[in-house]
């Protein structure tokens, strides 16, 4: 607790992914630290963020996968939803928190007030999912399994045996 709190006396910034609350339990939370350092940009990332009926649910990249619809729209019809490759609502989550701490330390730059970020994994995840949400709150698409379809849903922007191997195509237009 003592080396957290001196080294985040002169830090610029501090990142950290514990369930909500995880840290204020020794005083090292936002609201204490930033106290002896008023720059601190400080950013939080959690399952769900900060406020809200889930934040005190532990967030793994496979449950936000599932909960953020990811799963939904990856694998094949005959085999099923399944998880992506790799743990890409982390991934997400952490490119998320990147641009808010860059935000932060920008507008720190004009303020010389520190900040305290707060990243949700399951909202970074949607907003990346952000064309999937709108064909289905605007068009009224539900988003299906697609295999290694493009998203085109073209016929020939898809993943084809051939030979020995696989091809993939990106055909989709005429042109």
């Amino acid at each position: 607790r003592r080396i957290v709190k001196k080294l985040a006396a002169r830090s610029d910034v501090l990142i950290e992914n514990f369930k909500v609350g995880g840290l204020a339990k020794f005083g090292l939370d936002y609201a204490s630290l930033s106290q002896d350092n008023p720059r601190l940009i400080y950013c939080a990332i959690s399952g769900f963020g900060q406020t809200g009926p889930e934040r005190n649910g532990a967030g793994y990249d496979g449950k936000i996968q599932a909960m953020s619809g990811i799963m939904a729209i990856t694998g094949h019809e005959e085999s099923g939803p399944t998880r992506a490759g790799f743990a890409v609502c982390d991934v997400l989550s952490g490119a998320t928190a990147a641009f808010g701490v860059s935000s932060a330390l920008f507008q720190r730059h004009q303020t010389g007030k520190g900040q305290f970020v707060d990243v949700s994994m399951l909202e970074a995840t949607l907003a990346f999912l952000s064309g999937q949400i709108a064909d289905w709150s605007v068009a009224g698409h539900r988003q299906q399994l697609s295999g290694n379809q493009a998203v085109s849903r073209k016929t020939t922007a898809n993943l084809f045996k051939a030979g020995d191997g696989y091809i993939l195509l990106a055909v989709n237009n005429e042109k």
